[in-house]
């Protein structure tokens, strides 16, 4: 592992104690480092084969006056005060390289306005000398800042980054929380866009030109994508936490989000926590939490990303007499990782020192598994981190014994089912045989009387390996090992008892076999691929995976197989195969097992040596898939979707009860993500299995508590909570009124004006005294992510899914404006019309959601239209003789207008049941009758004239009886208060429905502040007790009862937190009484001195 030295130039380059930062451009071409000593930045460039850096440029704002200072050449930023940096104060928002040569970076600091008091009767306060940073964007190779042309005269920085391509992007929190995008030309950035933030109370992320938003109300993170500004995926972080950072791994797939728990009435250890998530799907795959209050996280990376994944966390502990930086590697998809999972790894930086003076995030780069940074002896290198023979080093040199994912194992199982293509039958013989172990396993595969044995031989112990002995003969050799040694053995009988007794010959079964470095053994068969591993703690051989091509016969279709590894085009020849043709991955992740094959054909897999039992290898895979975080997360989707194309309910709930199991285990974070996998199912779920739908909805009722410690809004019962960030692109009128404000208004009437504050601080004082009591109150989240949302991504999924010749994903614009028009798409909202679900609370909060945002304003609009179109019909044709002509051509424009809006509006809602004249017929016949149509569809009239007829004969013989059936029924209907507020939800429903399908454009379905992932919504305690007294009582109806043990929780939390504050006033009482006493105290002892003053004089006298 050799280092690669960086030339020094004493005229250009710094060295360790000049250096206050380094940055690296976003695809690593460029490395910068920044100088608080001479205010200067040298540029490194890194040549194509990243082997050598040289020190290139030189910015220096003491030698160089090239900069321009006139306006437009610079963007503001506050000045963050820092120890290290006693100039510019903290800069590492705003201080970065892109791959061409620019580098944004501070040149002057300026002072606004000196210090001003501000005395009120209750506080005297001031503000400070308010300090602002110029910051330019400087071209190395010239050495000038380039031209801005920014959409304002002033802005504001929070952030500043450089996107791949070349594009600039500026975040600004102040005066109007808004993103801008700027492009690069010639020698100038121009603006672009202007993004407008929806609140102001997030926390924003960039990390790989993704943007984060964080709630810390919520605890939400939304991840979206910069460029179209579309909604990626949402995280769910536990909001009793303060988020120091949240960045993505280097390839994209996992996220690190890391904070500190806040101090309240019932968390006194402020332990620092890192929470793993899944980048694509959201959920979480674990949490790493010390419960250590001094430790201070510096730094998270995901490394050996592909040859073996582990996760970096260095940190160090603040009230040690000189800091330490501790490295550690641990498992990132381990259920839980605790302090004895973790594995040192001080020796992978043993040539570098981080000094306890130092910052190691401003020090050292961690990227694409290699480090930048100072060594022992003071010179700047580039050095690969991880070395070659990665899992060797992690299992002999580290004494790593932790599971090991490989994502690279891809190509090994691609390359085994190519291979086994062209392998003849006469060398199948070859695959039975001893495989040496790689490190811990060895594995063996004999074809003994008709059957084959598979069998796996565990040893643990310390390997003594000679350095230099490569691993693999290494394991051939049977290296020395410790006589003290843990040994496992496993033998399993492979081969099904069907392909036994078919006419295929069993030594055949097996085609390709091969170990994986992290000790599985992967197989190409006539069933297809699996891959099996050695359970230590169960001391059993088990299946880890198994594809297939989903068929009926044996034998497996090469090309499905590969497909579902990587993308492939339809020209694609498996029997011409070449590595270099295949495009990418389709995921960092192996793709979904073949779980409906393995549903459909569960065969008996006969174990030996007997007299052990039968095991069914493919119902064991199916059970660990549904009891294991890991799997469920990745892939439960395709699993639900498995399930119910083979109606199995019984399944079903097996993974309904794993999904809440993983979320009652997960006692602080609110991981209830894993529902996702229900919710992308579940309007084939309500189709096919309504039973257990009725149940799944009711049970999971409770289950989604949110903690939030700040509850000042006053919300009715079942309403929603907060209001959800979104981007969106400025129009031209908010741009205009952009202008004004930050040109003209907000410099006059700015809050840091100290009239403005008094008056902002009255008016609070003011207001509080008239806010009505809160009530008693949780929250708790809709469960069902995208169920109310327009989720194109799972739409395209679909469309592919049905259709192999589509080559790129395609979303809603590329619909037809016919098919828009007739034919909208529905949500899973429309979709499901159910009693049950609608009589939950969920239900209920969602219709009232969506009335509250949007439902309500388009009823009042379509019923004032409605109005306008009746009394205009109504004022022609009455008042004709009273009104001029020239009136009347008016109202009677309306009157056409509207009246073709309404029948083009009628038309589309039944454009189904009028295709064809029979169901137009029918339909008519049912909207006349019965005022609806819904018991018509086209299939009784395409198919069936007989039952067309028998219908409608049924329907007027009937019709007599249920009219004087319903005159007896009306009364007793009116006292139940229960149906009535039903059938009010399903009214609201209906209208909601129609204005989703007919009145609302594309661009508003995707509006996320009225379609968001998911919503929260206040539930008063009174109500809530009662319906858990109703739940617990013998007169409960439904079939199944919510699970109430999280909302129990969380209303003796409640209380603990409000007879906290109650104890918490009294003390503050307390403490303004002892004031208000010390004071009295003091005028007491000045009266009395006065006393005995005047008591002395008079005795003198």
């Amino acid at each position: 592992m050799v280092d690669t030295l960086i030339s020094i130039d004493d005229n250009i380059a710094h060295d360790r104690e000049q250096v206050t930062m380094i940055m690296c451009s976003p695809k690593m071409q460029n490395i910068v480092t920044w100088s608080n000593k001479d205010n200067s930045a040298v540029c490194w460039c890194v040549s194509d084969n990243q082997q050598k850096l040289e020190p290139k440029h030189k910015i220096s704002l003491e030698n160089n006056k090239k900069y321009n200072n006139c306006d437009k050449y610079f963007v503001y930023s506050k000045h963050n005060e820092s120890e290290l940096s006693k100039n510019f104060g903290d800069i590492k928002n705003y201080f970065t390289v892109s791959d061409d040569k620019f580098v944004s970076m501070p040149f002057e600091k300026i002072k606004e306005e000196d210090e001003i008091k501000v005395v009120t009767k209750d506080d005297n306060s001031k503000i400070n000398d308010v300090e602002r940073i110029k910051v330019g964007i400087f071209n190395f190779e010239t050495g000038k800042n380039l031209f801005l042309n920014l959409p304002y005269s002033e802005i504001i920085v929070e952030t500043l980054a450089f996107l791949d391509g070349d594009k600039l992007i500026m975040i600004s929190k102040e005066p109007l929380y808004r993103i801008y995008i700027f492009t690069q030309g010639n020698n100038e950035f121009i603006h672009q866009s202007t993004i407008k933030m929806e609140t102001y109370n997030e926390q924003i992320f960039l990390s790989n030109g993704k943007l984060f938003i964080y709630d810390g109300i919520l605890g939400s993170i939304t991840k979206w994508d910069i460029n179209t500004l579309k909604f990626e995926a949402y995280f769910l972080f536990d909001n009793s936490f303060d988020v120091d950072n949240m960045k993505l791994s280097d390839n994209g797939a996992l996220l690190f989000v890391y904070g500190k728990k806040r101090e309240d009435n019932l968390h006194k250890d402020p332990y620092p926590c890192i929470s793993i998530y899944s980048a694509e799907h959201g959920n979480k795959f674990t949490a790493c939490k010390y419960h250590d209050k001094t430790v201070i996280i510096d730094a998270v990376n995901l490394i050996a990303s592909d040859i073996g994944a582990r996760l970096l966390i260095v940190d160090h502990k603040k009230n040690e007499e000189e800091k330490k930086y501790q490295y550690h590697l641990c498992d990132p998809f381990a259920p839980y990782i605790s302090k004895e999972n973790y594995v040192k790894a001080d020796k992978l930086f043993e040539d570098f020192e981080a000094k306890s003076s130092e910052i190691f995030e401003n020090k050292f780069i961690l990227k694409n598994d290699k480090i930048v940074g100072f060594n022992k002896s003071g010179t700047l290198v580039i050095k690969k981190l991880i070395p070659d023979n990665w899992i060797f080093y992690l299992r002999d040199t580290l004494k790593d014994s932790n599971r090991i994912f490989i994502s690279s194992a891809s190509e090994k199982i691609i390359d085994l089912i190519v291979k086994c293509k062209e392998t003849t039958e006469e060398a199948t013989t070859d695959v039975y045989k001893e495989y040496p172990k790689k490190y811990f396993v060895t594995w063996t595969l004999k074809n003994e009387n008709m059957n084959i044995f598979l069998t796996a031989e565990f040893k643990n112990g310390e390997t003594k390996t000679d350095s230099k002995t490569d691993s693999k003969t290494d394991s051939k050799t049977d290296s020395k090992t410790d006589s003290k040694t843990d040994s496992k053995t496993d033998s399993i009988q492979i081969v099904s008892e069907s392909y036994i007794n078919s006419v295929k010959d069993v030594k055949g079964f097996v085609k390709e076999c091969d170990c994986l470095d992290n000790d599985d053994l992967v197989m190409v068969t006539d069933l297809g691929v699996l891959i099996w591993t050695f359970n230590i703690k169960n001391k059993k051989i088990e299946l880890n995976y198994r594809w297939d091509d989903e068929g009926n016969s044996w034998g497996c279709d090469k090309k499905k197989l590969i497909k579902l590894f990587y993308e492939i085009d339809e020209k694609f020849d498996e029997n011409n195969f070449d590595k270099k043709i295949l495009k990418k991955k389709k995921s960092y992740f192996f793709p979904p097992p073949s779980y409906i094959s393995m549903i459909r054909y569960n065969h008996a897999h006969s174990q030996s040596p007997p007299p052990k039992d039968d095991r069914f290898f493919f119902n064991e895979l199916i059970e660990k898939h549904i009891n294991n975080k890991f799997f469920l997360i990745l892939y439960g989707q395709k699993l639900i979707e498995d399930i119910i194309k083979e109606d199995e309910e019984t399944l079903l709930r097996k993974v309904l009860n794993g999904c809440i199991k993983q979320i009652e285990n997960d006692e602080e974070t609110l991981n209830t993500q894993i529902f996702k996998i229900f919710s992308q199912s579940i309007t084939e779920i309500f189709k096919n299995n309504l039973s257990f739908f009725e149940d799944f909805v009711i049970q999971i009722s409770f289950l989604c508590v949110l903690k939030v410690e700040k509850k000042d809004q006053v919300l009715n019962h079942l309403n929603h909570y907060q209001n959800y960030s979104s981007l969106s692109e400025l129009t031209h009128l908010e741009s205009l009124f952009d202008t004004i404000y930050i040109s003209f208004l907000y410099q006059k009437f700015t809050t840091s004006n100290p009239y403005i504050k008094y008056i902002n601080s009255l008016y609070e004082k003011i207001i509080s005294k008239f806010k009505p009591r809160i009530p008693p109150q949780i929250f708790l989240m809709f469960p069902l992510p995208n169920f109310a949302a327009y989720d194109e991504k799972v739409e395209n999924d679909k469309k592919v899914e049905n259709d192999e010749k589509v080559e790129n994903d395609k979303n809603v614009e590329n619909d037809s404006f016919l098919k828009k028009l007739f034919k909208p798409r529905a949500s899973p909202f429309i979709k499901i019309d159910n009693s049950t679900f609608y009589d939950t609370w969920n239900g209920e909060a969602l219709i009232n959601f969506k009335w509250n945002t949007f439902g309500r304003n388009y009823y009042l609009a379509i019923w004032l239209l409605y109005l306008v179109f009746s009394s205009s019909f109504i004022i022609v044709a009455t008042l004709s003789d009273y009104i001029s002509w020239q009136c009347q051509k008016i109202l009677l424009i309306i009157t056409a207008v509207l009246g073709f809006w309404h029948l083009l509006l009628e038309i589309h809602t039944g454009i189904n049941m009028f295709i064809e004249l029979g169901s137009a017929i029918l339909a008519s016949y049912y909207m006349m009758v019965t005022g609806d149509s819904a018991p018509v569809s086209e299939w009784v009239s395409s198919e069936d004239l007989i039952i067309m007829a028998l219908m409608i004969f049924f329907s007027f013989f009937i019709l007599t009886y249920l009219m004087n059936l319903f005159i007896g029924i009306l009364g007793s209907l009116l006292g139940d208060t229960k149906d009535n507020h039903l059938a009010y939800l399903k009214l609201k429903k209906e209208i909601i429905e129609e204005i989703e399908l007919f009145y609302l454009s594309s661009s508003q379905k995707r509006n996320y502040k009225w379609f968001p992932y998911t919503f929260y919504y206040s539930v008063h305690i009174s109500e809530l007790r009662k319906f858990i007294s109703e739940i617990n009582s013998n007169d409960w109806e439904e079939s199944t009862k919510p699970i109430i043990t999280k909302v129990m929780k969380a209303i003796k939390d409640e209380k603990q937190e409000s007879e906290a504050d109650k104890i918490q006033k009294i003390y503050k009482t307390q403490e303004s009484e002892a004031v208000q006493i010390q004071k009295i105290q003091k005028m007491l002892n000045k009266v009395m001195e006065k006393f005995d003053i005047q008591f002395s004089e008079e005795d003198d006298n």
